[in-house]
Parts: structure tokens; sequence; C-alpha cells
């Protein structure tokens, strides 16, 4: 067992393995699917909240073998499912122009159970690049970061920033920018 199994899973495993007919009970009223001989399952972690979880899987030869089935049973080490993108904020009031027409944009992004893992921008959809992160390097759960464009023609150009997290999700925020 994971030792860092959060408390009230530990307990809800320790209930169920103390008590193994109400288990076996409770397992089979779960299931999503009756029995079968099939080998894996395929899990849509989409549908569900994010948080952090503990697989239990359950196998029996107890369909084949009436009178002396055999049962073994399996808890996952806990792991993340995380399906909300990172919260990405853009200082409006930040956005500054430099004298030769480059734009330099600061902001954060920030995921609740997953890290930051990068920045990027793009200016008129144009190619993404790479913003610089404050701290140096994107690996925390939050992020400050400056974003700044190379040179810009005179007018008016839309600056988008990305965030992306650990999970692969993703945050996008556009500002308007004006060189004249």
């Amino acid at each position: 067992k994971s030792p860092d199994v959060p408390e009230d899973m530990k307990k809800e495993v320790l209930k169920e393995s103390e008590n193994p007919s109400k288990s076996d009970e409770s397992a089979e009223s779960k299931s999503t699917s009756k029995s079968s001989s099939n080998t894996s399952h395929s899990w849509n972690t989409k549908d569900v909240e994010d948080g952090t979880y503990l697989i239990k899987v359950v196998a029996s030869d107890r369909s084949s073998n009436a009178t002396s089935a055999l049962t073994d049973e399996v808890i996952s080490d806990p792991f993340t499912v995380c399906n909300a993108a990172p919260k990405l904020t853009l200082y409006r009031g930040r956005v500054e122009l430099s004298a030769v027409g480059s734009a330099t944009v600061n902001g954060s992004a920030l995921s609740k159970l997953a890290d930051v893992v990068g920045v990027q921008y793009r200016v008129d959809g144009g190619q993404w690049m790479a913003a610089v992160c404050d701290d140096g390097m994107f690996d925390s759960p939050y992020e400050a970061f400056t974003a700044t464009t190379g040179d810009l023609a005179t007018g008016e150009h839309k600056l988008e920033v990305q965030a992306v997290d650990a999970a692969g999700n993703a945050a996008s925020k556009t500002v308007d920018v004006k060189v004249s």
C-alpha cells in the first residue's frame, strides 16, 4: 500500500478488507459490467470529478470453478484525475510597448491538481513562442510568467497567451495591442 494514501481513503479500504463478505457484495453492486473474461477495461476519466483516486481490482475464477473458487484483489497507488484547465491571468495594466515595437505581457497560471508545465504566446494567430517563467522553470501549480514579442508592425495586433498543465489541459486568453 502506498504511504501517501489519504487517511479517509485508507479507512474505506481497511473497512472493506475487514469485512470481506460485505466487500464482495458492494463490489458486485458497484460493478459497471457483469462477470467477464475480458482482461482490460477502459475508464473515461472525463466523466469523474477532479481529485485523487484509488482503483480496487478483484479477480475471481468463480464463474468457471464453482466448488473451490479463488479470488484475489489489488488496490492501486493513489492517482490524480485532473480535467480542469489552469486559471490564466493576464495583467492587462502591464502590457508594455517598447520603443522598437515589441510588446510585453505579464501574467500567472494556476492549476489546482497538476503542475503548470508551460506558457506560450502568439501574435495574430502566428507561430507559438515560449514565454519565460519568472522563477526559471515551469514546474509547480502556480507560475508567474513574462511574454515579450519580437518587433510588431504599426497597427492593432492580437496577442494570445496559452497555459498548459501536466495533465494536458490548456487555457487561453487574448489581449489587444496597438502599436502606433
